[in-house]
């Protein structure tokens, strides 16, 4: 896990008039269009005769009442558009493509209206030599072969740095060796997934005579 800072551009409650719209000291009075209501009714002639609508008073906005007078800053809408700096706690274990949902961290709705909120996309950067496969990574590790076949120890490069894993006598090309708990956390969750190395036999181009010569006796053991 780890908290990231991220600044982006939205609308936000007027720092002036606090989100009301109206000018600091100015009174709320009762709006004359709809008499405190918030709604109106509206007439609309159709084809089938007349119909009634009720609709959102565009005076007060459906408050009921509004500023005596205008916020100069925001002019009256109690929004304005303008850069915020947010901190973003991005968990252990997530995913790329996965969200994050900062409650009330959206854009503010005008005239006295709530704040939204605002969803994180995670792109994770892939990290060199590991491939993830849900909560389970992957690496690759050069053997010899007497250690293939003797069996050894060697240093691996895991996500909580190097860790000295044990080859087992008679390992084969492409077998995979799991630590278990040393893969990626689950989220919500304290339990890890694995870690899996793929084994790769390194076999020498060029051989002295003196170990061509070890190979050749042991050709018939093999």
């Amino acid at each position: 896990g780890v908290e990231k800072e991220m600044s982006l551009r939205k609308q936000s409650k007027c720092d002036v008039c606090d989100g009301t719209g109206g000018a600091p000291g100015s009174k709320m009075e009762t709006c004359s269009t709809c008499k405190g209501q918030g709604k109106v009714v509206q007439m609309q002639r159709t084809s089938l005769g007349s119909m009634q609508t009720v609709v959102t008073c565009a005076d007060c906005h459906g408050r009921g009442e509004r500023a005596s007078k205008k916020c100069k800053h925001c002019g009256g809408d109690g929004v304005l558009a303008k850069n915020v700096n947010v901190k973003v706690k991005i968990p252990a274990g997530i995913d790329n493509g996965q969200s994050i949902r900062l409650e009330g961290y959206g854009e503010t709705a005008p005239h006295g209206g709530g704040s939204g909120d605002l969803y994180v996309r995670a792109h994770v950067k892939p990290l060199k030599g590991f491939t993830r496969e849900g909560y389970d990574v992957y690496t690759q590790a050069e053997i010899s072969y007497p250690q293939a076949v003797l069996g050894d120890h060697i240093e691996i490069e895991t996500l909580d740095g190097v860790l000295k894993l044990a080859v087992p006598e008679g390992t084969e090309s492409g077998q995979l060796i799991r630590i278990k708990g040393k893969g990626v956390q689950h989220l919500q969750r304290s339990s890890r997934g694995d870690h899996y190395v793929k084994v790769k036999i390194r076999v020498p181009k060029k051989l002295s005579r003196d170990a061509r010569k070890k190979l050749d006796e042991l050709r018939g053991e093999l």
